[in-house]
């Protein structure tokens, strides 16, 4: 070791001691305290997430059910309600979870939504389930996976669902007519950023847009995100950049035999982005397209649809002419108008409410 390296210890003590400290005397606390806030702020984050997921559970299900004929094999009978457990959560969260929802270990029906096969049955929020058709659900993660197999593996079969559960202590037993809709998982992912987005087989809303956006608003972005998942935009988007890629991969070959260095981003990868963003705007517009002719089927006022934008435009002025991966939205505005007027014309005249398929 050299000689100076060991005063480097003593440095950095007295350099400690030479910085300017605060000079007022705040209240201590303890950490127990700290944890007990800490539990405090999880419990109000979960009974925020609760509401919204009600919220958008209710405004999921009839464009979720009014999609069916558009979805193709993405389709499933649905019960309309959810389940929960305290194991579901990580260990951190189970406390505020127990507290937030009262969940013990057995499943808890955590919402129910209205309208839909599981009200009209007579399940609440609050019910235990016990058994479903011939399955004892049992307790815990274990149970939960159990129970959550069996339905992965009939539930497409059946049109009927046998549900058993305790209601202050009384065992009911009910049977829930399932209804067919597209089969996609509606999600709440605590956000402050005003999103939505879809991954082929959910749709997923920030918190941040459930607190944005107006029933009727949010109703419009549930229905775009459904169309994208209908109409496979994410599979074409990644085949769109498979292709691309082989491509791009034949340049880089071709760079390496000529004995050339690659770029900084090879072409395989330059081609795939390229690729996977060849039709984004085509397939935002379709979304658009389509989801407004959802929102008839399920019976919403279209007219407040298109706002959105305008009400995106206010809260961000930068997205007015932003036309990276979509539209404008002044563009995607007068689009959406110009499909209503389609629309309507098809009510007024009694025709099917499809979309125009798109002439070869």
């Amino acid at each position: 070791m050299r000689r100076g390296s060991r005063f480097v210890p003593l440095l950095v003590v007295l350099a400690g001691w030479a910085c300017t400290t605060p000079t007022t005397r705040p209240p201590t606390i303890t950490p127990e305290q700290v944890r007990a806030e800490q539990r405090k702020q999880r419990v109000l984050v979960l009974e925020k997430l609760y509401g919204q997921q009600e919220r958008l559970d209710r405004i999921a299900y009839p464009l979720l059910t009014a999609a069916r004929p558009f979805c193709g094999d993405d389709a499933m009978p649905w019960p309309g309600f959810r389940v929960l457990f305290a194991e579901a959560f990580p260990e951190e969260w189970r406390d505020a979870a127990r507290e937030a929802y009262a969940l013990g270990d057995t499943l808890r029906v955590f919402s129910v939504t209205p309208g839909g096969p599981a009200e009209r049955a007579g399940i609440r929020p609050g019910d235990r389930v016990v058994r479903v058709a011939d399955h004892d659900v049992g307790t815990g993660a274990q149970g939960a996976r159990r129970l959550f197999g069996w339905l992965w593996s009939n539930l497409a079969e059946l049109d009927t669902l046998t549900v058993r559960m305790l209601r202050d202590g009384r065992a009911l037993e009910t049977h829930v007519a399932l209804e067919p809709a597209c089969a996609y998982e509606t999600v709440v992912v605590p956000s402050l950023a005003l999103n939505a987005f879809a991954d082929g087989s959910a749709v997923y809303v920030t918190s941040g847009m459930m607190r944005f956006a107006e029933d009727d608003e949010l109703a419009s972005i549930v229905a775009h995100e459904i169309a994208h998942n209908a109409r496979g935009h994410l599979d074409a988007a990644m085949r769109n950049a498979t292709l691309a890629g082989l491509f791009g991969l034949i340049g880089d070959i071709a760079t390496l035999v000529a004995g050339d260095t690659l770029p900084e981003v090879p072409y395989s990868v330059y081609f795939a982005d390229r690729g996977a963003r060849a039709f984004s705007r085509d397939f935002e517009r379709e979304a658009d397209y389509v989801g407004l002719y959802i929102l008839a089927r399920a019976g919403h006022p279209l007219e407040g649809a298109p706002r959105i934008f305008r009400e995106f435009a206010v809260a961000e002025p930068d997205v007015i002419d932003y036309s990276g991966t979509h539209p404008t939205h002044a563009e995607r505005f007068l689009l959406m108008e110009a499909a209503i007027r389609e629309i309507e014309g098809k009510r007024e005249r009694g025709e099917p409410l499809e979309p125009e398929a798109k002439r070869e």
